[in-house]
């Protein structure tokens, strides 16, 4: 923010509040992938065909989109936890594609930004995100709260 003079300061603080979480997300999910998407093969390979054949699960993940990978994994919870995150994603695109929209978080300034309201609104859909996001991970999918104390966390 400063190194740009607060210059699209807005834009750049709802990227960083949807794509960029949603890059480290899909990292995450990837990197699970051995335990998330399961085979028959990898499940009855040892010693190092296990290890090939878990890096080249991980691999194919990157040949997936970040949105995908999170639709996959999101199946496995309830609809409005999948709502939650979906929905609000919808909305932080839609304002990206719309002209004025994108306008206005381009120039809107930080200390204005609590009183705009296309600015307000994608903070409001950012925390629906993180939520739906939080649910995901610590509570209602059978798989990432294990994973998350066992691997995501220090």
């Amino acid at each position: 923010m400063w190194e740009r003079n607060r210059k699209e300061w807005g834009i750049r603080n709802i990227k960083l509040r949807f794509s960029r979480k949603l890059l480290f997300i899909w990292g995450l999910l990837a990197s699970f992938s051995g335990e998330l998407f399961v085979t028959e093969s990898l499940e009855a390979a040892e010693g190092d065909e296990y290890f090939i054949l878990l890096a080249d699960l991980i691999r194919e993940q990157t040949e997936v989109t970040p949105l995908e990978l999170l639709a996959r994994v999101s199946l496995d919870v309830a609809p409005e936890v999948a709502d939650a995150i979906f929905s609000s994603y919808d909305e932080f695109l839609a304002a990206l594609a719309d002209p004025t929209a994108r306008k206005n978080l381009e120039s809107v300034k930080f200390e204005d930004a609590p009183n705009d309201p296309t600015y307000d609104a994608l903070r409001q859909s950012s925390q629906r995100f993180r939520e739906g996001v939080n649910r995901l991970f610590f509570d209602d999918h059978p798989k990432l709260p294990a994973l998350i104390r066992q691997f995501g966390v220090f």
